[in-house]
């Protein structure tokens, strides 16, 4: 027959045990929800890198035309634009 001593040795085992699986759970769940934010914030910052990068280009293409444009106003010669 167990003593009193290892009847609640047992017992707080078990709870420790239950205690460190819904801690465990927990985390993981956790892990779940942070590894889900980062995808969407990864893909949100890929998003905004390509729409920039757009942006950009179309602003660039805009000051060039409007450079080329005012070349060949002041210029006689033939312009390279």
């Amino acid at each position: 027959m167990l003593s009193d001593h290892e009847i609640e040795l047992d017992k707080m085992i078990t709870e420790d045990n239950e205690s460190f699986l819904g801690i465990k759970h927990s985390l993981e769940d956790d892990i779940r929800v942070l590894t889900d934010q980062l995808h969407f914030m990864t893909s949100l910052h890929q998003l905004n890198e390509v729409s920039l990068n757009y942006e950009i280009n179309v602003r660039v293409d805009y000051i060039y035309r409007l450079l080329c444009f005012d070349f060949r106003s002041a210029s006689t010669t033939k312009s390279t634009c």
